[in-house]
């Protein structure tokens, strides 16, 4: 998920299609939630590659080192640099990010903030509209957040709500599949079978496995 595209990942997640991670109402990149994540415990962060339109989308972080390693043509397609002449230009400029270090700013938010996700097809969270706590408009839900943790564990957390509408384009696919009909009905059954199974104690959900010490940037 391009915080901002959906070229990027949410810090260590995977990538997430069609989702902007919104901060006191405005959209931040993917570095951009790597920096407010460090910036609790003091780090600025001075280096990020990435293709031309994230360089565009981090002028809000001018002292960042950068080089482009792709020109976006589209959604889907990129212009690759040649390999050898991105890894100098990285070496090059890391090295010099470490030496101008003192010239970078480590990123901070007043608390408490707005914090939020915007999706778009194949996501939706069209189906949180009218839950209270939150804000719904416009495919795009938003609440307050203590500190920049709960806030980035809150849209984590609407991320996986707004996945759930991925099925609508998996059934889909199944229905033009020859034997579409049948792998729906199949499917219907083990919805209720599983419904079953749990009321009779035969099935249990996982248990949900332990968050560990270090599952967000800048984590001690």
């Amino acid at each position: 998920m391009h915080a901002k595209t959906g070229s990027h990942g949410f810090a260590s997640h995977t990538i997430t299609l069609g989702m902007d991670m919104l901060i006191n109402d405005k959209s931040i990149t993917e570095s951009e939630i790597v920096a407010y994540s460090w910036g609790r415990v003091g780090v600025p962060i001075i280096f990020v590659s990435g293709d031309d339109h994230l360089q565009h989308d981090l002028e809000v972080m001018p002292w960042i080192e950068f080089v482009v390693t792709k020109k976006a043509t589209s959604a889907s397609t990129v212009e690759l640099r040649p390999v050898d002449a991105v890894h100098a230009e990285m070496r090059e400029k890391a090295a010099h990010a470490v030496r101008t270090i003192s010239k970078a700013k480590i990123m901070t938010l007043s608390t408490p903030m707005r914090a939020g996700l915007h999706a778009v097809p194949p996501a939706s969270l069209a189906a949180l509209k009218g839950i209270p706590g939150i804000t719904y408009a416009d495919e795009t839900v938003t609440f307050t957040a203590a500190d920049f943790r709960a806030a980035y564990d809150g849209v984590i957390a609407l991320v996986g709500a707004a996945r759930a509408s991925y099925s609508q384009v998996l059934q889909e696919t199944v229905r033009k599949h020859p034997d579409g009909q049948k792998i729906m009905a199949d499917y219907s059954d083990a919805l209720f079978v599983r419904w079953m199974d749990y009321e009779s104690g035969r099935w249990k959900p996982p248990a949900t496995p332990p968050r560990t010490a270090k599952t967000f940037h800048g984590d001690r």
